[in-house]
Formats: structure tokens, C-alpha cells, sequence
């Protein structure tokens, strides 16, 4: 029969490795997809820790085996202590389960076709009871296959659509963003504050200050009460809270990096610590990480109650599946296509940064296009907002007015929305300060200026709200 017992051992080996694996493998095979009857009883001691929010590891296998009486048939301690050193890590879990579900089927599919032809020789079975017993064991294959139907009437997503227009509604009259707020007036007009399962770009060449802003969402988002993962591919947490908090106190990067900073601005950088030690922002800085890695431990602090917008930065720098005759197009368009379904799966934003490709610096209009995402790919087809940042004022010394040859302030940015399914495009303008720490909103009189958001902020973070 179909089998795979050394995936099956490396599957058992990663849950009792990894605090998360048992959560993925779960989501992908059940017990009786282990062939071999060890290994299902193991699994079976698993899904009871799992029952009873108990962790999993080599002794609570022990205690629950011998807690079942399944101790002795496993093969002892020694059998399972060895399942620990079949594999180093869980990288490859999701594709191992895969493996381990499709030689289930295949199993299952000799059973039943046996059973059918069985069945037909036997002319003393009800011809119609036999169809329909088979036809019985076809749907649960078919349900192991698609997983259950997530299809529905459309009157029940017709009533959550009237129910949400309701929210909404109500949410304008008090003057509130109906998603999460994006920190900028006219950014929220636009987009009316991110939302659920949208798959945004936020795409720049090095250096405008993709990471800075992507810290301003996030940090706007959790004052607000949406808990914030971020992935951070190419910052270390300690830089990336860094910037946090120099935003946060207002004073000077070069300065407080140096740490020649007056005793004010030291106090303030400690109540900012303080302040943003509260909010309900999560950052993972694994350099490696791949998409599965980042959908897990999205899904885990999604049950909870952790994680109500995810950030990645940036997207080419997540490690792609090895596949062999794909090249680095292929790679980037598969990571996006899997990102979007994350997206939708979890049901909360994903705003992931993007690196622009060189034909942008021969634009004399320098307006960039969805042609200026790097190895774009599917990427500009997946993403339900693009948007792309451009510095006017980067690598030059004046900016002039052309009517009036009016010297202009170079502290601005420009965001161009340039693909918004179901939305508005448009541009928005926007201030920073000289170290690009801080953002804030321009009013399009020549003038920037602070403006109190219409979206209420918290200020008790210990419990974080999660919006949706």
C-alpha cells in the first residue's frame, strides 16, 4: 500500500521540536492518515495535549501514552525519544503533511475501488444501497482532498454586506475610519483605512523611507487596538523599536544614535519607551523566513487575539521554496499569490513592501507605473492596493518651484495609488522631518501640519482589542 513512515517519523519529530508545528500539521492531516498504527497512536496523544492547551514535547507524550495505555504498543520511550532526531527543524512540515495526506488518499482510494468491485460481484447487495454507500465514501475523499465547503447562499453574504454598510454608516456619523487608520487624512479618504483580506504593495526604491512608513502604520494601527505583527526580513527588532521610538519623543535620530541627547530629550525617549512598550505590535526579524513560516506564526497569534494587520519587509527578501527550472520571477510571483491567500485566510490586512526596479530613474516625469515593481510578475495582478513612494527631494540640494523658481522644502513624499480594486487612485502628500522618522499630513497650502486623527486612540494597551 501507499506509504511514506520516515515522513510520518519527520512530522511526529517536528511537532515534538517546534511549539507551532502541531498547529500546522493539523490544519493539513488527522490521525487516520498515519499508516503506520505507532504513529497514529503518538498523533492521537498530541491532539489530547492540544485539547487541553498542554504543550507538547517528549514527557507529555510519555505521561499522556502511558495516561491512554498506548505506552508500551508505541515501542516504549525509546521509539519516541528517537523521533526527536529525525529531523533538525520544521521548515519543510507543510510540504512533508502534504506528502503524508496524498498517500492517504491513495490508500484509501484501493479501498474503496476493492470494495466497489467487491460489492458489484455480489448480487445479493441492493444495487441502489451500494451506490449510494459508495458514493457516500467518494465525498469524504473529495472533502480530505478541497477540505470542507466554504461555499454559502448568497443571501448570507448579502446580509453581512447590508450589516457592514450599517458599520459604516454609523462609523462616518462619528467621524471614525470604517478600516484601520493609516495614519494620513487623505490616505484614509482614499482608501477608507485598510481593510480586511486586502493584499497592499508598498513599493520605493532603497532609501525613500519604505520602513519608516510601514513603523507610522503599525504604530498608528496598535494605538488604535489593532494588534500589529511585523516580519522583519531586513531590520533587526532592536533598529526597527529604535526608530519607534524616536518618532514616538520627537527628537533626533543622529542624536540619539550617538547618544549625545540633552537630558529632556533622554526623558522623553524613556516615557516614549514606555508608551510604545504598551502597544500591541509583534515583531518577528528571522532574516530567512519563508511564506509558510510567516502564515504560521500569523495564524498562531491570530487564535490569540495577537495579530490584526500583518507587515512584511520586504518581499524579496523572504526565502522562496526550492524548486529547481524556476527563476527569480517565478519565485517572487508564487510568494505573492500566497501572501493574497494568507490574506484572505486570516482575514486582516497584509501590507507588504516592495523594492522598485531601476526604470523609475530614467522616468522624467518620475510617476512611477505597476511596470516598476521588481520582478513584478503576478504581483501587480495579486495586490489590491498598490501604492509607490517617491522623494522628490532625495540626492539633490534645492528643490525650485518651475512657474515662480521658488526654492521648495525637500521634506515631503509623495504616495501615488496606482492600482486600488473596488477604490479611488490618486496621489498624497505628505511631510517628514530631516531624519525621516516621523510623518505627518500636508495641507496642500505649502504648509504641513499635525491633525488630530477623527479615529479614537486607546490608551490602555495591556488588552489589545482586535477589530474585526
Amino acid at each position: 500500500m501507499p506509504q511514506a513512515c520516515d515522513l510520518e517519523k519527520a512530522v511526529l519529530g517536528a511537532i515534538l521540536l517546534e511549539k507551532t508545528a502541531f498547529e500546522t500539521a493539523s490544519s493539513i492531516i488527522s490521525g487516520e492518515m498515519f499508516y503506520n498504527r505507532s504513529h497514529e497512536l503518538i498523533w492521537d496523544a498530541c491532539t489530547s495535549l492540544a485539547a487541553d492547551r498542554k504543550p507538547i514535547d517528549i514527557l507529555t507524550i510519555y505521561e499522556q501514552l502511558r495516561k491512554d495505555g498506548n505506552f508500551d504498543a508505541v515501542g516504549g520511550a525509546s521509539y519516541v525519544a528517537n523521533l526527536s532526531q529525525t529531523v533538525v527543524s520544521s521548515a519543510h512540515l507543510e510540504y512533508h503533511c502534504e506528502v503524508l495526506k496524498d498517500k492517504y488518499l491513495h490508500r484509501r482510494l484501493i479501498e474503496v475501488c476493492s470494495e466497489s468491485i467487491s460489492l458489484g460481484f455480489d448480487e445479493a447487495e441492493d444495487v441502489d444501497e451500494t451506490i449510494a454507500k459508495l458514493n457516500t465514501e467518494v465525498e469524504r475523499m473529495q472533502e480530505s482532498v478541497i477540505g470542507k465547503s466554504d461555499t454559502s447562499h448568497i443571501s448570507a453574504a448579502a446580509e453581512e454586506s447590508i450589516n457592514r454598510m450599517h458599520v459604516r454608516i454609523a462609523n462616518r456619523r462619528e467621524g471614525i475610519t470604517p478600516g484601520i487608520p493609516t495614519g494620513f487624512i487623505e490616505l484614509d479618504r482614499l482608501t477608507n483605512g485598510w481593510q480586511p483580506e486586502k493584499f497592499i504593495v508598498l513599493a520605493a526604491r532603497p532609501g525613500v523611507g519604505k520602513t519608516s512608513i510601514a513603523i507610522k502604520f503599525a504604530s498608528k494601527a496598535a494605538k488604535c487596538g489593532t494588534p500589529v505583527v511585523i516580519f522583519s526580513l531586513e531590520m533587526g527588532k532592536t533598529e526597527l523599536t529604535d526608530k519607534m521610538i524616536i518618532a514616538e519623543a520627537q527628537i533626533n535620530a543622529d542624536a540619539y544614535n550617538s547618544g549625545e541627547i540633552h537630558p529632556d530629550e533622554w526623558n522623553r525617549a524613556e516615557t516614549a519607551t514606555d508608551a510604545i512598550s504598551r502597544l500591541p505590535i509583534y515583531i518577528d526579524d528571522n532574516p530567512k523566513a519563508t511564506v509558510g513560516n510567516i502564515a504560521n506564526k500569523a495564524r498562531l497569534l491570530k487564535k490569540q487575539g495577537k495579530c490584526g494587520m500583518v507587515i512584511v519587509d520586504y518581499l524579496q527578501l523572504i526565502t522562496p521554496n526550492i524548486r529547481q527550472g524556476r527563476n527569480r520571477e517565478q519565485e517572487v510571483s508564487e510568494m505573492s499569490r500566497l501572501l493574497k491567500i494568507h490574506a484572505k485566510e486570516l482575514k486582516v490586512p497584509f501590507i507588504v513592501l516592495c523594492q522598485m526596479n531601476r526604470e523609475i530613474e530614467n522616468d522624467k516625469k518620475n510617476e512611477p507605473q505597476l511596470s516598476h515593481l521588481r520582478e513584478s510578475g503576478s504581483l501587480e495582478q495579486d495586490a489590491d492596493i498598490v501604492i509607490f513612494l517617491t522623494r522628490p527631494g532625495m540626492g539633490v540640494d534645492e528643490l525650485r518651484y518651475e512657474e515662480t523658481n521658488e526654492i521648495l522644502d525637500k521634506n515631503y513624499i509623495n504616495m501615488f495609488i496606482k492600482k486600488h480594486r473596488g477604490g479611488k487612485l490618486g496621489k498624497v502628500k505628505i511631510k517628514h522631518n530631516d531624519s525621516m522618522t516621523d510623518f505627518y499630513d500636508w495641507d496642500y497650502r505649502g504648509q504641513a501640519r499635525h491633525i488630530p486623527q477623527p479615529q479614537r486612540e486607546i490608551t490602555n494597551y495591556y488588552e489589545p482589542a482586535v477589530p474585526f
